[in-house]
């Protein structure tokens, strides 16, 4: 699987892009085929205050993915993202446990 990270407005340090990928191993072991996973990375400065953002677009042999998440820092808006996505793969191939 090819990893793609795009920082919008900064440089992603080489401990986040570390984060990143030990994160994508985590939906690696899930049973489908992914091609390349690409995270966008960037801050809200709309509303209240700044928050991080995560967009993850998992291309798939079948079908994609789009998952969007934010929170207060980097870290925390990706682990948030690879849940959701974990979760929604799931629930598409029936191996979902609840």
């Amino acid at each position: 699987m090819r990893i793609v990270i795009q920082a919008l407005d900064f440089k992603a340090s080489g401990n986040l892009r570390l984060f990143i990928e030990i994160c994508t191993q985590k939906i690696e072991q899930l049973p489908i085929s992914i091609v390349q996973a690409e995270f966008i990375l960037g801050e809200d400065r709309t509303g209240a205050g700044e928050r991080k953002f995560c967009d993850v677009r998992l291309t798939t042999t079948g079908s994609g993915y789009l998952v969007s998440q934010y929170g207060h820092s980097y870290e925390e808006a990706v682990a948030t993202a690879i849940t959701e996505l974990s979760k929604k793969i799931r629930k598409d191939t029936g191996t979902d446990s609840t």
